[in-house]
């Protein structure tokens, strides 16, 4: 299955088909940003404001636990999750990583925190593991960094050094997108990476949503715009086992949702 001429459907994933499911979440998760597995195939996710991390049975929507950092909470700006063996990490739209493990039911868990030193121009969004070179990727919103005019930038902090990478993993042409794809902005708001492919998703919620694949060399597979009217703002993504895509929604005009589209290899 190959990219439509009308952007619409991309490899494995067809964005307008009717046979999606859509998953309601409790007004509790209003505001859910990031969404992630962990390595035993439970969903986690969080909103934007609080360090509360939940599981949620992505059949249903339901909460199955939830636990939050530190004794007193947090409250920053958080914009996505990722899960690495044990390891929970959560980022702030300042670069601020802060690292834990999972929590049992309302349990307050200890967390150690990582200055990523981006400066506030960058607005970090999305963050995922690549198992290629062990680091976490981490998408920027808008600015990509000096001398990087009119493309978006993926970073890459190495967990082997405990070190961010100064120079761009991926440079995304917004030039390019627009020829190819017909995208007259793209601001990225989470990353993630398909397990059976090895291909890494971005998705952008402001403005048009739409939805990008890249490569391991960062060059472009596929591009589309998504249906607004499921993803009025769309903050999350993940890939569950099987390889299917799971975009979580914050409540704009109805319930927050987690839409899944099933991964068609033919």
């Amino acid at each position: 299955m190959s990219l439509c001429n009308d952007g619409k459907k991309h490899f494995y994933y067809d964005f307008y088909s009717d046979d999606i499911e859509i998953v309601e979440l409790p007004s509790i998760l209003n505001e859910i940003s990031g969404i992630a597995f962990s390595t035993d195939g439970n969903l986690f996710g969080h909103n934007d404001e609080n360090g509360t991390i939940y599981q949620i049975d992505p059949n249903t929507g339901k909460i199955i636990k939830l636990f939050q950092l530190g004794f007193f909470g947090l409250e920053e700006d958080f914009e996505d999750i990722e899960i690495v063996d044990d390891a929970f990490f959560l980022i702030t739209s300042s670069g601020i990583l802060y690292q834990f493990q999972e929590g049992s039911n309302l349990e307050k868990v200890k967390f150690k925190e990582i200055n990523l030193e981006f400066s506030s121009k960058f607005e970090i969004e999305g963050l995922c593991y690549d198992h290629e070179t062990n680091s976490l990727l981490v998408a920027c919103k808008n600015y990509a960094g000096k001398n990087n005019k009119g493309k978006r930038a993926v970073y890459s902090f190495s967990l082997q050094n405990n070190k961010l990478i100064k120079i761009p993993r991926f440079l995304i042409s917004l030039k390019e997108l627009k020829k190819k794809y017909g995208m007259k902005e793209f601001f990225p708001s989470a990353i993630s990476r398909q397990p059976e492919t090895g291909n890494i998703f971005i998705l952008s919620s402001k403005g048009e949503p739409a939805i990008i694949e890249i490569n391991s060399k960062g060059d472009l597979v596929s591009g589309g715009k998504l249906n607004k009217k499921r993803h009025p703002q769309s903050e999350g993504l993940a890939f569950n086992k099987n390889g299917d895509m799971l975009i979580s929604n914050e409540a704009v005009f109805n319930s927050p949702t987690i839409i899944i589209y099933k991964y068609d290899k033919d």
